[in-house]
């Protein structure tokens, strides 16, 4: 691992970080979904 960000290191940070809060927020609205229905 390189500790010295190169021209790319804080945008590609950015945006793993951002895939990272989207792809847990779909899993939580997937399984609230399947709550909701489960519940019905």
């Amino acid at each position: 691992m390189n500790s010295k960000p190169g021209p790319l290191g804080p945008d590609l940070y950015f945006v793993a970080e951002n895939l990272v809060v989207w792809a847990r927020s779909e899993t939580i609205g997937y399984a609230v979904n399947l709550l909701q229905a489960g519940a019905e």
